[in-house]
Protein backbone atom coordinates (compact mmCIF):
# COMPACT_ATOMS: atom_id res chain seq x y z
CA UNK A 1 0.00 0.00 0.00
CA UNK A 2 1.55 3.45 -0.89
CA UNK A 3 2.50 6.12 1.93
CA UNK A 4 0.87 8.94 2.08
CA UNK A 5 3.64 12.07 1.81
CA UNK A 6 2.65 15.94 3.41
CA UNK A 7 4.80 18.70 3.13
CA UNK A 8 4.49 22.51 4.02
CA UNK A 9 6.07 24.12 0.71
CA UNK A 10 5.46 22.78 -3.12
CA UNK A 11 9.25 22.44 -4.11
CA UNK A 12 8.94 19.65 -1.00
CA UNK A 13 6.09 18.06 -2.52
CA UNK A 14 7.93 17.68 -6.21
CA UNK A 15 10.66 15.85 -5.20
CA UNK A 16 8.66 12.51 -5.20
CA UNK A 17 7.77 13.50 -8.98
CA UNK A 18 10.62 10.97 -9.81
CA UNK A 19 8.04 7.83 -8.71
CA UNK A 20 5.56 8.79 -11.12
CA UNK A 21 4.96 5.42 -12.73
CA UNK A 22 6.01 3.15 -10.17
CA UNK A 23 4.46 0.86 -8.65
CA UNK A 24 2.60 1.59 -5.15
CA UNK A 25 3.91 5.27 -5.47
CA UNK A 26 3.80 7.60 -2.22
CA UNK A 27 0.67 9.90 -2.44
CA UNK A 28 1.71 13.52 -1.49
CA UNK A 29 -0.38 16.40 -0.16
CA UNK A 30 1.04 19.69 0.40
CA UNK A 31 -0.62 21.48 3.39
CA UNK A 32 0.99 24.58 3.02
CA UNK A 33 3.41 26.74 6.06
CA UNK A 34 0.49 26.78 8.13
CA UNK A 35 -1.30 23.34 7.79
CA UNK A 36 -4.62 24.36 6.49
CA UNK A 37 -7.26 21.06 6.29
CA UNK A 38 -4.56 18.83 7.69
CA UNK A 39 -7.46 16.69 8.60
CA UNK A 40 -9.15 16.69 5.47
CA UNK A 41 -5.61 15.94 3.62
CA UNK A 42 -5.05 12.79 5.80
CA UNK A 43 -9.02 11.32 5.23
CA UNK A 44 -8.04 12.15 1.26
CA UNK A 45 -5.30 10.10 1.49
CA UNK A 46 -6.42 7.33 3.48
CA UNK A 47 -9.45 6.95 0.87
CA UNK A 48 -6.97 6.70 -1.57
CA UNK A 49 -5.06 3.47 0.21
CA UNK A 50 -2.39 4.99 2.27
CA UNK A 51 -1.53 2.66 5.62
CA UNK A 52 0.83 5.35 6.56
CA UNK A 53 1.77 8.80 6.76
CA UNK A 54 5.14 10.96 6.75
CA UNK A 55 5.83 14.43 7.63
CA UNK A 56 8.77 15.39 5.35
CA UNK A 57 10.58 18.52 4.11
CA UNK A 58 12.97 21.16 5.37
CA UNK A 59 13.43 22.09 9.53
CA UNK A 60 14.87 24.97 11.90
CA UNK A 61 17.41 23.60 13.66
CA UNK A 62 17.35 23.75 17.33
CA UNK A 63 20.03 21.98 18.75
CA UNK A 64 23.47 23.62 19.37
CA UNK A 65 25.80 21.65 16.72
CA UNK A 66 23.31 20.95 14.43
CA UNK A 67 24.25 21.56 10.90
CA UNK A 68 22.55 22.76 7.57
CA UNK A 69 22.05 19.31 5.42
CA UNK A 70 21.64 17.41 8.40
CA UNK A 71 18.45 14.84 8.33
CA UNK A 72 16.65 14.75 11.12
CA UNK A 73 14.19 11.77 11.90
CA UNK A 74 11.93 12.26 14.29
CA UNK A 75 11.66 9.50 17.74
CA UNK A 76 8.86 11.93 19.15
CA UNK A 77 6.71 14.87 18.08
CA UNK A 78 6.10 17.22 20.88
CA UNK A 79 3.37 20.24 20.54
CA UNK A 80 4.65 23.61 21.38
CA UNK A 81 1.40 24.66 22.49
CA UNK A 82 0.34 22.14 24.96
CA UNK A 83 3.57 19.66 24.90
CA UNK A 84 1.24 16.63 24.25
CA UNK A 85 3.81 14.19 22.60
CA UNK A 86 3.28 11.53 19.98
CA UNK A 87 5.93 8.47 19.42
CA UNK A 88 6.93 7.40 15.92
CA UNK A 89 6.58 4.29 14.54
CA UNK A 90 10.18 2.56 15.95
CA UNK A 91 10.24 0.13 12.39
CA UNK A 92 9.79 2.59 10.41
CA UNK A 93 12.24 5.51 11.93
CA UNK A 94 14.82 2.36 12.76
CA UNK A 95 14.41 1.22 8.58
CA UNK A 96 15.14 5.20 7.85
CA UNK A 97 18.25 4.85 10.04
CA UNK A 98 19.53 1.58 8.60
CA UNK A 99 18.77 3.22 5.03
CA UNK A 100 19.39 6.82 5.27
CA UNK A 101 22.77 6.35 7.69
CA UNK A 102 25.22 4.91 5.75
CA UNK A 103 25.26 8.04 3.16
CA UNK A 104 24.00 11.21 4.83
CA UNK A 105 24.78 12.80 8.12
CA UNK A 106 21.69 11.42 9.85
CA UNK A 107 19.89 10.88 13.54
CA UNK A 108 17.42 10.26 15.40
CA UNK A 109 16.04 13.17 17.26
CA UNK A 110 12.90 14.91 19.00
CA UNK A 111 10.97 17.15 17.11
CA UNK A 112 9.47 19.84 18.25
CA UNK A 113 6.02 21.21 16.08
CA UNK A 114 5.05 25.14 16.27
CA UNK A 115 1.78 26.71 15.20
CA UNK A 116 4.40 29.84 14.13
CA UNK A 117 7.69 29.97 12.37
CA UNK A 118 10.38 30.43 15.15
CA UNK A 119 12.81 32.79 13.14
CA UNK A 120 14.77 34.37 16.09
CA UNK A 121 17.74 32.47 17.72
CA UNK A 122 16.70 33.33 21.14
CA UNK A 123 13.71 31.97 20.29
CA UNK A 124 15.04 28.83 19.02
CA UNK A 125 17.47 28.79 22.40
CA UNK A 126 13.91 28.99 24.51
CA UNK A 127 12.69 26.37 22.78
CA UNK A 128 15.43 23.54 22.87
CA UNK A 129 15.87 24.62 26.59
CA UNK A 130 12.35 24.25 27.52
CA UNK A 131 11.46 20.87 25.07
CA UNK A 132 14.78 19.49 24.35
CA UNK A 133 13.81 19.03 20.47
CA UNK A 134 16.79 19.11 18.23
CA UNK A 135 14.73 21.06 15.13
CA UNK A 136 11.45 22.51 14.64
CA UNK A 137 8.92 22.70 11.85
CA UNK A 138 5.37 23.78 11.63
CA UNK A 139 3.56 20.51 10.14
CA UNK A 140 4.91 17.50 11.79
CA UNK A 141 2.47 17.61 15.20
CA UNK A 142 -0.45 18.13 12.83
CA UNK A 143 0.62 14.62 11.19
CA UNK A 144 1.50 12.81 14.44
CA UNK A 145 -2.53 14.04 15.92
CA UNK A 146 -3.94 13.24 12.70
CA UNK A 147 -2.07 10.17 12.50
CA UNK A 148 -2.72 8.88 16.24
CA UNK A 149 -6.58 9.98 15.80
CA UNK A 150 -6.66 7.92 12.35
CA UNK A 151 -4.56 5.04 13.84
CA UNK A 152 -1.42 5.10 11.10
CA UNK A 153 1.78 4.73 12.03
CA UNK A 154 3.81 7.61 11.01
CA UNK A 155 7.47 8.99 10.39
CA UNK A 156 9.31 12.25 10.22
CA UNK A 157 12.49 12.78 7.70
CA UNK A 158 13.02 16.26 8.00
CA UNK A 159 16.30 18.41 6.92
CA UNK A 160 17.61 20.99 8.55
CA UNK A 161 18.23 24.49 6.59
CA UNK A 162 18.44 27.42 9.24
CA UNK A 163 21.18 26.75 12.63
CA UNK A 164 19.70 27.43 15.92
CA UNK A 165 22.36 31.02 15.17
CA UNK A 166 21.02 31.79 12.09
CA UNK A 167 18.03 34.54 11.83
CA UNK A 168 15.02 34.22 9.81
CA UNK A 169 13.30 37.41 9.03
CA UNK A 170 9.65 37.24 9.65
CA UNK A 171 8.00 38.51 6.70
CA UNK A 172 10.03 35.48 4.38
CA UNK A 173 6.36 33.61 5.52
CA UNK A 174 4.13 36.55 4.23
CA UNK A 175 6.08 35.72 1.31
CA UNK A 176 4.59 32.12 1.17
CA UNK A 177 0.77 31.44 -0.06
CA UNK A 178 -1.18 28.72 1.55
CA UNK A 179 -1.18 26.58 -0.91
CA UNK A 180 2.67 26.46 -0.12
CA UNK A 181 3.92 28.20 -3.15
CA UNK A 182 7.22 30.26 -3.04
CA UNK A 183 6.30 33.83 -3.93
CA UNK A 184 9.60 35.32 -5.35
CA UNK A 185 8.23 38.65 -6.65
CA UNK A 186 7.18 39.55 -3.27
CA UNK A 187 9.91 38.10 -1.57
CA UNK A 188 12.22 39.52 -3.71
CA UNK A 189 9.92 43.12 -2.64
CA UNK A 190 10.47 42.59 0.77
CA UNK A 191 13.87 41.82 0.30
CA UNK A 192 13.93 45.81 -0.85
CA UNK A 193 12.03 46.99 1.85
CA UNK A 194 14.27 45.56 4.76
CA UNK A 195 17.48 45.75 3.26
CA UNK A 196 19.42 44.59 6.53
CA UNK A 197 17.88 41.41 6.40
CA UNK A 198 19.63 40.91 3.48
CA UNK A 199 22.22 39.15 5.20
CA UNK A 200 20.06 36.88 7.14
CA UNK A 201 18.04 35.93 3.39
CA UNK A 202 21.32 35.29 1.48
CA UNK A 203 22.12 32.50 4.67
CA UNK A 204 18.51 31.19 4.35
CA UNK A 205 18.48 30.69 0.65
CA UNK A 206 22.22 28.70 0.73
CA UNK A 207 20.74 27.12 3.40
CA UNK A 208 17.32 25.86 1.74
CA UNK A 209 19.32 24.78 -1.56
CA UNK A 210 21.45 22.87 0.21
CA UNK A 211 18.70 21.26 2.14
CA UNK A 212 16.72 20.50 -0.99
CA UNK A 213 19.71 18.74 -2.32
CA UNK A 214 19.78 16.28 0.79
CA UNK A 215 15.99 15.73 0.59
CA UNK A 216 16.29 14.55 -3.57
CA UNK A 217 19.32 12.55 -2.49
CA UNK A 218 17.36 10.67 0.02
CA UNK A 219 14.33 10.45 -1.02
CA UNK A 220 15.58 8.84 -4.55
CA UNK A 221 17.39 6.51 -2.10
CA UNK A 222 14.64 5.46 0.03
CA UNK A 223 12.91 4.77 -3.24
CA UNK A 224 8.92 4.75 -3.92
CA UNK A 225 8.32 2.88 -0.13
CA UNK A 226 10.40 5.33 1.62
CA UNK A 227 11.69 3.16 3.85
CA UNK A 228 8.26 1.68 4.66
CA UNK A 229 8.23 -1.98 5.89
CA UNK A 230 5.40 -3.79 7.30
CA UNK A 231 6.74 -6.07 10.28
Amino acid sequence: MPVGVLTGLEFEAHLFDIFCGAKDPPIIRCLGPRGSDTTKAIKELISLGCDSLLSFGIAGGLRPGAEIGDLMIANRVICRTDKRSFETDPNWRKALLGKLGTSFSVGEWTCIGAETMIGEPREKKALFDDMAGAFVDMESHLVARAAHESGLPFAVLRVICDTSEMRIPPWVLSSISANGVIKYSLLILQAFMNLKDWPNLYALKSGSAQARSVLKNAVIHLGPNLGRTVI
